[in-house]
């Protein structure tokens, strides 16, 4: 049974691009430009994304009326 992203706390940038609907290479420009709080794991540095931190991400980005 494979396992929901959503249900685990540490996200890889494919995990939360399938998220957010967007590139890969969108989520890394978010995490660059510091509008999207990651992680940096292990001495290649890939990035994991904390679920609270990619809802954060999006309840901010919702446009306000």
């Amino acid at each position: 049974m494979r396992d929901n992203a959503r249900d685990r706390e540490l996200l890889h940038i494919k995990e939360a691009a399938e998220q957010l609907d967007v590139h890969d290479a969108t989520v890394r420009r978010h995490i660059a430009a510091g509008d999207l709080r990651a992680l940096r794991l292990g001495e290649n540095g890939r990035y994991r994304i904390r679920q609270r931190d990619l809802d954060s991400f999006l309840r901010e980005a919702e446009p306000r009326t």
